[in-house]
């Protein structure tokens, strides 16, 4: 998980182990809850979960993200659709979702 948050650098890189390969495919929220077992969702400003073999639907609670400027959940196992709360994602500037199994439209 590429994580950068306010005076705090880079996240620990020991997160990027969780997801896909080792232990098996984990859900985008299972990966989302251990980044925020080491802090605040408010200061994390980059999200990249790409590429890790997530499955799942895209939890609602994502958008308590909000200072995320840059989202990526492409190419992944991820379906549903996205969640209408990610337009309370009033930073973001890029969002990367290609890949996945998601229905068109926010709901």
């Amino acid at each position: 998980v590429n994580a950068r948050r306010a005076g705090f650098g880079p996240a620990n890189e020991s997160c990027c182990e969780c997801g896909g390969g080792r232990g098996g495919p984990r859900t985008l929220e299972h990966e989302l809850i251990l980044l925020l077992s080491k802090g605040s969702a408010e200061a994390v400003t980059s999200l990249n979960f790409s590429n890790r073999g997530l499955y799942g639907d895209i939890p609602t609670w994502l958008s308590h993200f909000t200072s995320a400027e840059h989202l990526d959940i492409s190419n992944n196992y991820l379906s549903g659709s996205i969640p209408l709360a990610i337009t309370n994602l009033v930073r973001l500037q890029s969002f990367r979702a290609s890949g996945n199994n998601l229905s068109l439209g926010l709901s």
